[in-house]
């Protein structure tokens, strides 16, 4: 996502700290800002090797904090579609959605106006390498306790939680340990 943006919780208070947008970059963000809602789908992506849990988070650029990822939904596309083609596209790598770990609201300003924010969470297992990593400054595989650590966003630490919790229901339920189950 470009630098021109600027979330905002329920109270106005900034989640980034970025500007507002003129109407050139919402378009060539795909932001339309006739439509209604833009729909930001996230990842919470973990792996297990060698019975080691570990979660990915990204930097975006450079100067960023550590994150989980998210992208824009096309228009054309369902928020599951977008969290796969992103993690294949910006992350390099195939992941498969397992449970949705959760959504939340903010807005955008884009030229002048406000424009409201869907954002859906989907805890994703890694499955294997897919290209270049494109999308991301960088990324890092931590175990929990230390990808909780590096997180500065208290949302991103809430949904990495819950995400965590769906994972331990999954593994508990006949379903969920054939879904879990390492190839």
């Amino acid at each position: 996502m470009a630098n021109c943006t600027s979330f905002e919780n329920s109270r106005g208070q900034p989640l980034h700290r970025f500007k507002s947008c003129t109407r050139r970059q919402a378009q060539d963000m795909n932001i339309n800002i006739k439509d209604k809602l833009v729909l930001i789908t996230g990842m919470v992506v973990f792996q297990k090797n060698k019975n080691i849990e570990r979660w990915l988070v990204v930097k975006k650029d450079e100067n960023s904090d550590w994150e989980l990822p998210t992208a824009n939904v096309r228009r054309v596309e369902s928020s599951v579609r977008a969290a796969i083609r992103t993690m294949q596209e910006m992350g390099g790598m195939r992941a498969q959605v397992m449970a949705e770990a959760g959504r939340f609201g903010g807005s955008t300003v884009v030229n002048g106006k406000t424009v409201p924010l869907r954002y859906i969470f989907y805890l994703m297992k890694y499955r294997d390498e897919a290209g270049e990593l494109i999308g991301f400054n960088q990324m890092e595989w931590f175990d929990y306790a230390g990808a909780v650590r590096k997180l500065k966003s208290k949302r991103d630490r809430a949904i990495i939680k819950t995400a965590r919790e769906e994972l331990r229901t999954l593994r508990k339920t006949d379903e969920g340990k054939e879904i879990l189950r390492e190839k």
